[in-house]
């Protein structure tokens, strides 16, 4: 996961300075995650020195993966998107205007998947959130061209296309096989397709080979 600390505007912070500190070291030192990297966004001094007292209680680790961008909002953001974050789904605008949209869509994720392991005593919920870059994700349009899992599965398909010219129509579905069960092994691939409500789903094995 990627931590982006925006602090970009007339932001102002407790004046119990030492409070700050000591909780911006209970959230680092909290988090079950381990941060690919981390973004602070500032444009003024206050935003500033904040951003000094993050990296303070950071960590070494954490400070090694650490990149500022002393930027304006919209200066912030294309920056941000240099490095392959969708800005998009964040909750502000280039203006600094808040934005709920993509967060009522996660509260509507969360109901639905809490809906469905009360319904079923607590079973685990099948649906994901959020797809990693080496899965396939099925789907139109440019997104689903230029996501990482795509790109290598279109590879592995353009790999295979002279066995796959070369096998006798009846069994031309095991070309396809090989090629989902490659993307499997060497990557952990999963091969997702998104829902209306907004979740993504593994499909059987199947129904990936054929769409392959």
């Amino acid at each position: 996961p990627v931590l982006v600390l925006y602090a970009v505007g007339d932001i102002d912070f407790a004046d119990d300075e030492q409070g700050l500190f000591r909780d911006c070291g209970r959230l680092f030192h909290s988090m079950p995650l381990r941060l690919s990297s981390i973004h602070g966004c500032f444009n003024n001094e206050k935003t500033k020195h904040f951003l000094s007292i993050i990296m303070a209680v950071m960590g070494p680790s954490n400070r090694a993966r650490f990149r500022s961008h002393e930027e304006s909002h919209e200066r912030c953001q294309e920056m941000l998107m240099t490095f392959g974050i969708p800005v998009s789904v964040m909750p502000w605008d280039i203006h600094g205007n808040i934005k709920v949209k993509e967060h009522l869509k996660w509260i509507a994720r969360r109901e639905i998947k809490e809906t469905s392991m009360l319904a079923s005593d607590g079973a685990a919920f099948a649906g994901i959130d959020l797809p990693t870059t080496n899965d396939v994700l099925f789907g139109r349009g440019k997104p689903y061209q230029q996501h990482p899992g795509n790109i290598y599965l279109l590879e592995l398909i353009r790999s295979n296309q002279e066995q796959y010219n070369n096998t006798e129509r009846g069994s031309k579905s095991s070309v396809g096989k090989l090629v989902v069960d490659k993307a499997r092994r060497d990557t952990n691939a999963r091969f997702l397709q998104r829902r209306d409500d907004g979740w993504w789903f593994e499909v059987p094995s199947d129904v990936a080979i054929e769409k392959v």
